[in-house]
């Protein structure tokens, strides 16, 4: 009797990653952990949705594909929203990912930050429809453990000032934030 393979889960995380740091490190490890996903596909926006200026993006990628090294085979960094154009939406990367794969079982993963302003995404009704939405645990938005409270627009904000980022970023990528965010 031939046994059935279960449909493999992936996480998909996407964000701007400018730069990415210690929780978007962790998050994927939660990720695998807590949640039990197979892999993790992480993302980098190649524009921001609102127009936010962002470094470019083969630098965002390079950094993302250096500290998700840590996590190894499980966590795969995607160049996919370079390839689909310079104006993309989830909505865009999601329904490429669903045809491009459909044997996958695909999850998008967000901060739970992200719930109130989520509506606000390009067709978010028929994104909610198309793949499941999970939140992970930011503080000041979610009751119990959450991430560490770090984000990019604070390390950029110390690197231009000159103060440490010193256990914010990982220890592979530190010296070249240090040196491309200054």
């Amino acid at each position: 009797m031939a046994q059935s393979r279960k449909r493999r889960k992936v996480a998909i995380f996407g964000g701007s990653f400018d730069p990415p740091h210690v929780s978007h490190v962790l998050a994927c490890a939660y990720m695998l952990t807590i949640h039990g996903y197979d892999e993790v596909w992480v993302i980098p926006c190649y524009r921001h949705a609102f127009s936010k200026k962002l470094r470019p993006f083969d630098l965002r990628y390079r950094l993302c594909c250096r500290a998700m090294s840590l996590l190894g085979e499980k966590v795969n960094v995607m160049d996919i929203e370079k390839q689909l154009g310079p104006v993309n939406y989830t909505i865009h990367t999601i329904t490429h990912l669903i045809q491009t794969f459909p044997k996958i079982h695909f999850e998008l993963v967000v901060g739970s930050d992200t719930k109130a302003s989520i509506r606000t995404w390009k067709d978010y009704n028929r994104l909610k429809k198309l793949i499941p939405i999970v939140f992970i645990p930011r503080k000041g938005h979610a009751k119990g453990f959450y991430l560490p409270d770090i984000s990019s627009t604070v390390i950029r904000h110390r690197v231009l000032n000159g103060l440490s980022i010193e256990g914010l970023v990982p220890k592979n990528i530190e010296k070249e934030v240090l040196k491309k965010y200054a």
